[in-house]
């Protein structure tokens, strides 16, 4: 191991005899200069002292280290653990120029040059990750040969030291091992068979390392790693609670090129060292593909000049002193025109900011290889590793550079351009200019050529329509404020969008051209525009006619800063007394008029789309039966933390919910926005929720069914919460809530809350028919008396309540599926000879373009978000709850990791399944949610999170399945239907008089349709899940003429889950096949029944039931 990380297989400087490093000199070296410890009167160096020695200066306890002491591994990881510890013996630096450089900015700007004996490597000087990394595994060795290590974990040792590749690692690691007590498994660590993230991600890929120093890095981890999740070994090193630290700094060390100079540096070994200089060798350390020999032979070349005193002669006016920035004060406008408004104004700032370094970084590099040609001598055995300088190279700017392994664009070993996966195109748009071009973006600060390199470069141009005035202006605003002014850190989604719907409607543009006009300047735009659009008395100033006198005369109050509660005003969130809740103006609507329903009836129904925040509704509603932590605090006259006396209505509540996830995310709800001021440690959830709603019980609707909710069944209640209303509609359920509901006293109140109150599986109105049932005569209901709010999704993101989704499809199977290929032989079947020629030239612009179109992994780079959230559903397949579905998870771990390995996107997993409890999916949502980490999170689900959960912070859905999964649709089906838009374009009378009409045909999961059927799908036809479609010629008539009328009409067909369609059926429009249930061949249905069974006949009647058949019980989809 000591020969595979040996310095020389790294990309260094040096000579027959020496290394050379490099230091940026940190605030202690620059007071040390500045007060002559570390120089003599000749301005020659004198040493480079320790930080151990300045800690003895400066404090009275005595250091931990002392200076007689060899280097130990716990020493060395608390120097590089970004120096938490000063009272160590150790001096950093490091092999790469590259790195050195960007830490200059950081400190001084100001370098030496460290000469090292080559044979002190290993001695006084280390190779720190190679020092750490030995270390660590004669830890490992150690340990083993103590013995006492079981038979089992002692077979995954050998396989792992067989391993040929790091994912092999993982495997082993990934599923097998639990925490041993005292582990926290909140942040790394394994539990009850899954292991989290943390673990994993010790069997990782540093840039620095190649393939095969990757993988015996990553065995020495893996080993430590089951050692320590075993409980058969603790942390390497004293005082750090578990190995994780350890390894990250081990990444940093060789991230850095680290070398750790133990002592003082003696003085004949130090040169000062010109930034130009450094960036020469850091140039050279950029061609890294080219012949090694030469490239080796041009860095002693370097080294010898700058030892013989050797300075460059730096012109008045080089681009290479020029401290000059790229501009950040454009206006939006100017960025509109600019981008052709395609591309958000942060998005654009970026790529200006971008342009205009990587231009003065290819500029600059230019000018340095110039330089090193003439070093050199002109010596055309260099030419070709100049020349590729010239072209390729980057001097150093630490403002786009960063040691982020693996992310952005690789200059170096270890140091990449700090670009974002849709910037990375930038660098060779630069490249490919000429020097004259680029100049003039550096003399324009960023802003030529802007239009003509992002249509290039970035894809967003070339795939995105012009985005409106309204909304490009709105969104600027909001993103160009600053937002930690009011210390809000960021944002959320849901409040960015609302905020720019509602400048939309306050006119922002118009707004923001009289700003203009007025002279107000482009920093203080932001402020004025939302204290303008937010603020009744100011509105008025722009409608006068003489409103640019009007605007300076009240510029102060104009520009004055924001706060946190206007901006809630403005956005109409109404602070719910004594709580953590501000509901939005549709919410507090939705309660008022919930409380005015409630004066004359007992139930009222909120309908809300999925993030509309229904929730937040019923909470409101329920502190009618329950006391804040404060108003209990203000009743009893106990302020003071700790003695609040509980004193809590005693009214019964029952919350009820389709799932385990809902329910305990609303108990999360109250904990964080109700429970308030009370004291929480050491109390579980129900206790803590017991301090407000004393008499507040939650439960499934499945537990009804079961023994113990039929107790619940008995009990009467003064509130009844139906979450997800829509699913109270099940036959099991319904009955049973029947029951609920009949034993309810005539005080007794229920609220529905839900995105739809219609069922799938039938197109039920469950919230109409619970209010049936709770005395709304039919005339009420139709005049939706019983709706205290009701907001459909279109008209929730035309408001801005939820956000309206970029939808990105990859067509990523037909090519490799089969479907081309059986395409090509129905048209060679075509008797026409014309026909099938124009059959055939179509199949070939198929093929061509699908060749031509983007992969999952370029679709995924372009869209996916550094650091985001994002849920994956996975196809389902076998058992949700068994072991099989954790393996595929793995399998879509490995699947993704795989379409990012070149995207510089590092992603962390996280996954909720049947076959976890449900402690162990909420501490997996919990990891998800958590904001402590800044990689990209990916939520890999099966069914879990279809519905009701609540994600805080998602950026978006990745549906790895066919829409509708391990569904069939044999050969020579016809599926027809006359157009929504046809109609409402062309004018045509057809269906006219029905509103929300769908022409669709929506097939569930694992239902399968054999050939030559007919579907009209004009009123819509929905087929549930595990259905056949059996044998031939069975005809969906959706439509029919209503002869009464005189016109056309239709209603959709239901076809329930697990059903059977013999062959040669009709089913006419408004019919509904139950599920569980079969229509025997050459049936006619025309009517909708409820009742599984058997059906047939013309027209189909109820023939019989049918129990216990194994076809309504299967788990896959076509019966062979």
């Amino acid at each position: 191991m000591e020969e595979m990380f040996d310095i020389e297989k790294f990309n260094v400087i040096s000579d027959e005899e020496n290394y050379y490093f490099f230091r940026s000199l940190e605030p202690g070296d620059i007071k040390d200069l500045e007060e002559g410890n570390i120089k003599d009167e000749n301005g020659n160096y004198i040493r480079i002292r320790t930080d151990r020695e300045r800690w003895e200066e400066t404090h009275s306890i005595k250091p931990r280290w002392n200076a007689e002491s060899t280097v130990t591994l716990e020493e060395m990881y608390n120097h590089i653990k970004m120096h938490y510890s000063l009272e160590t013996n150790c001096i950093s630096l490091s092999s790469n120029a590259n790195v050195a450089r960007t830490y200059g900015e950081t400190f001084s700007d100001k370098y030496v040059m460290i000469k090292v004996p080559k044979k002190e490597m290993g001695q006084r000087v280390y190779n720190a990750g190679q020092y750490m990394l030995s270390e660590i595994a004669k830890k490992v060795q150690e340990r083993i040969a103590q013995g006492n290590i079981p038979e089992e974990v002692l077979e995954d040792f050998k396989k792992i030291d067989e391993a040929k590749k790091s994912e092999d690692l993982k495997d082993i690691i990934r599923v097998k091992y639990t925490a041993p007590d005292g582990i926290d498994t909140s942040k790394s660590g394994m539990k009850k068979g899954i292991i989290y993230k943390a673990p994993l991600a010790r069997v990782s890929s540093f840039q620095a390392l190649d393939d095969e120093q990757t993988l015996e890095k990553n065995k020495i981890v893996a080993k430590l790693t089951i050692l320590e999740q075993k409980g058969l070994m603790g942390p390497a090193v004293p005082r750090i609670k578990t190995n994780s630290e350890l390894i990250k700094t081990l990444g940093s060390a060789f991230a850095s090129g680290e070398q750790i100079y133990y002592g003082d540096i003696e003085g004949d070994r130090i040169t000062d060292i010109s930034k130009e200089l450094l960036d020469m060798f850091a140039l050279i350390q950029q061609t890294e593909n080219q012949d090694k020999q030469i490239v080796n032979e041009l860095k002693t070349e370097l080294v010898k000049y700058i030892t013989k005193g050797g300075k460059l002669e730096i012109p008045e006016g080089s681009l290479l002193r020029d401290d000059g920035t790229p501009r950040t004060d454009i206006s939006i406008e100017e960025m509109y025109e600019l981008t052709a408004g395609k591309v958000e104004y942060g998005q654009a700032s970026s790529i200006v900011k971008n342009m205009y370094y990587l231009s003065k970084g290819q500029a600059n590099a230019r000018i340095l290889a110039g330089m090193l040609r003439k070093i050199t001598g002109n010596n055309p055995k260099y030419e070709e590793i100049i020349k590729y300088i010239e072209n390729n190279g980057f001097e150093i700017e630490p403002k786009i550079t960063a040691r982020k392994s693996n992310k952005g664009y690789r200059i170096s070993e270890s140091v990449n351009l700090d670009l974002k996966p849709n910037e990375i195109g930038l660098v060779d748009s630069i490249r490919n200019l000429t020097d004259e071009e680029q100049m003039q973006i550096i003399q324009d600060r960023g802003l030529s050529n802007v239009r003509d390199i992002m249509n290039t470069s970035f894809a967003q141009m070339q795939t995105v329509q012009q985005i409106s005035k309204e909304d490009y202006f709105a969104s600027a605003i909001v993103d160009t404020y600053d937002w930690d002014k009011i210390n809000v850190e960021e944002l959320s989604i849901t409040e960015r969008n609302e905020l720019i719907q509602k400048l939309k409607q306050s006119n922002c543009v118009s707004i923001y051209e009289k700003l203009k006009e007025a002279g107000i300047e482009n920093k203080d735009i932001p402020t004025a525009v939302i204290n303008i659009a937010s603020k009744g008395n100011l509105k008025g100033i722009l409608e006068s006619e003489n409103y640019i006198e009007q605007i300076q005369n009240n510029i102060e109050e104009i520009t004055q800063g924001l706060s946190i509660e206007q901006v809630e005003r403005y956005l109409g969130y109404y602070d719910v007394k004594g709580t953590g809740i501000s509901l939005r103006d549709y919410q507090q609507d939705a309660v008022d008029k919930a409380e005015e329903i409630y004066k004359e009836k007992r139930y009222a129904s909120i309908i809300l789309p999925t993030g509309g925040g229904k929730t937040y509704v019923a909470l409101t509603e329920m502190l009618q039966y329950g006391k804040t932590a404060e108003e209990i605090a203000i009743e009893e006259n106990q302020i003071e933390l700790g003695k609040i006396a509980y004193k809590t209505n005693n009214k019964k509540m029952l919350y009820l919910a389709p799932s385990n996830e809902i329910l305990e995310q609303t108990k999360d709800r109250i904990i964080e926005n109700i429970h308030g001021k009370i004291g929480t440690s050491g109390k579980s959830k129900d206790k803590i929720i017991a301090d407000v709603f004393k008499n507040l019980q939650f439960a499934t609707y499945q537990s009804l069914i079961t023994k113990a909710g039929k107790e619940t069944l008995k009990k009467q209640y003064d509130f009844i919460i139906f979450d997800e209303l829509h699913r109270t509609g099940a036959e099991k359920w319904e009955e049973a809530l029947n029951k609920l509901l009949e034993n309810q006293l005539e005080t007794t109140k229920v609220l529905g809350i839900t995105a739809t109150p219609r069922r799938d599986a039938d197109d039920r109105n469950m919230a109409d028919e619970i209010a049936e049932k709770l005395g709304y005569t039919y005339e009420e209901r139709q005049e939706n008396k019983h709706i205290a709010a009701k907001i459909e999704l279109k008209e929730a993101i035309q408001l801005g309540m939820v956000v309206n989704p970029k939808v990105v499809s990859c067509e990523y199977n037909l090519l490799t599926d089969g479907s081309m290929e059986n395409l090509a032989e129905q048209i060679n079947e075509i008797e026409d000879e014309n026909e099938r020629k124009k059959k055939l030239e179509q199949y070939d612009r198929l093929r061509k373009n699908l060749e031509k179109a983007k992969g999952i992994p370029e679709i995924l780079q372009e869209n996916l978000k550094e650091g985001g959230k994002y849920i994956v559903f996975i196809p389902v397949g076998g058992n949700e709850e068994g072991k099989d579905s954790i393996d595929k998870v793995k399998e879509w771990e490995k699947q993704i990791s795989e379409y990012l390995k070149n995207s510089g996107i590092e992603p962390e997993y996280y996954s909720m399944l049947g076959a976890y409890s449900d402690k162990e999916n909420e501490r997996q949502l919990e990891g998800f949610e958590s904001e402590k980490s800044d990689k990209t999170k990916f939520m890999i689900v099966m069914n879990k999170l279809n519905e009701g959960v609540h994600v805080d912070g998602v950026n978006g859905i990745l549906w790895f399945r066919p829409l509708d999964e391990n569904s069939k649709i044999g050969s020579r089906n016809w599926i027809t239907g006359f157009s929504v838009t046809h109609v409402k374009v062309r004018k045509y009378s057809h269906f006219s008089h029905i509103d929300n009409r769908q022409c669709i045909l929506s097939i569930g999961k694992n239902t399968s349709i054999t050939s030559r059927h007919y579907f009209d799908c004009n009123g819509g036809i929905y087929i549930g899940d595990y259905c056949t479609i059996a044998g031939f010629e069975t005809a969906f008539m959706t439509h029919s003429i209503d002869l009464k009328n005189n016109r056309q009409d239709t209603s959709p067909i239901r076809i329930g889950n697990y059903a059977f369609v013999g062959a040669r059926c009709t089913i006419l429009k408004g019919a509904i096949l139950p599920d569980y249930s079969v229509l025997g061949a050459c049936s006619l249905l025309n009517k909708q029944y409820n009742t599984p069974g058997l059906y047939a006949g013309n027209p189909a009647k109820y023939i019989k039931s049918l129990e216990n058949y194994k076809y309504f019980e299967r788990e896959y989809g076509f019966v062979k």
